[in-house]
C-alpha cells in the first residue's frame, strides 16, 4: 500500500518535480529493501542438504575475516583473534558455514557502530563425561563490545523474523542456528547489556 500510493504521488501531475524525485529515491530504496528480505527468506527456506568437504576450521575463519578488511580498515574495530594449532579437518559445508562466519561478524560490527574490539577464538574441546570414546568439539567464539543483548531477547534473536532493526528480516542469527544445527553443532549466547555480546558454536569432530 506504502509503495503504491509514492507511485501515485510520482504519477499525479500536481505534485512538484522535486518532490517526485524524493519519491522514486525512496521508493527504488524500499523496492531494494523489499528484494533483500525476500532473498534471504528464499535462501532461509532452501537449507537442506549439506554439501560436506573436508576443510581446516581455521583457514575457512581466516577467509570469512578477510571478507570484512576493508570494512575493518575503516572503522575503529580492534580485531583479536586465536586459533588452535594442528586441528583436525572437519567435514562441513563450506559456502554454509562462510555464511554463518559472516552473519556474525556483520551482527558483531553493527552491534558496535563499528566502534570498539571484537574477539575471535577457536579451540578444540572434549566432553568430560558420557561413553568412550569421548565426542570432540571445536568451539569458536565471537566477542564483541557492543550494546548487547537484553536477557529476555537472547533466546529470542534465534527465532525466524525477530528483530529489532528498522530494515532487518530476523533470519542473520536463524540462519546460523539453522546451519549448524544441520552440521550436528549448537550455537549458545551470552550477553550483558553495554558490555558484550558472545556468540559460540560448537561443531562436533567426526
Amino acid at each position: 500500500n506504502n509503495l503504491l500510493g509514492t507511485l501515485h504521488l510520482i504519477k499525479d501531475d500536481e505534485t512538484p518535480e522535486e518532490e517526485k524525485q524524493k519519491l522514486f529515491d525512496r521508493l527504488t530504496e524500499r523496492v531494494e529493501t523489499i528484494n533483500r528480505m525476500i532473498s534471504e527468506f528464499i535462501y532461509y527456506t532452501r537449507i537442506t542438504r549439506l554439501n560436506r568437504t573436508p576443510e581446516d576450521i581455521n583457514t575457512v575463519l581466516k577467509n570469512s575475516i578477510h571478507n570484512f578488511k576493508s570494512v575493518l580498515d575503516q572503522v575503529n574495530v580492534k580485531l583479536i583473534t586465536s586459533f588452535a594449532f594442528q586441528l583436525p579437518s572437519i567435514n562441513l559445508d563450506l559456502y554454509l558455514m562462510n555464511q554463518v562466519f559472516y552473519n556474525i561478524i556483520k551482527n558483531a560490527l553493527e552491534a558496535m557502530n563499528y566502534v570498539g574490539q571484537l574477539r575471535i577464538s577457536v579451540q578444540k574441546l572434549e566432553t568430560k563425561h558420557g561413553p568412550k570414546p569421548n565426542l570432540e568439539f571445536i568451539e569458536i567464539s565471537f566477542q564483541d563490545t557492543g550494546s548487547g543483548i537484553p536477557k529476555g531477547d537472547i533466546k529470542k534473536v534465534l527465532i525466524p523474523f525477530y528483530s529489532k532493526k528498522n530494515d532487518g528480516m530476523g533470519l542473520g542469527l536463524s540462519v546460523v542456528k539453522h546451519v549448524v544445527r544441520a552440521h550436528g553443532g549448537a550455537v549458545r549466547i551470552k550477553s550483558q547489556p553495554d558490555l558484550f555480546t558472545n556468540v559460540t558454536i560448537y561443531l562436533p569432530i567426526r
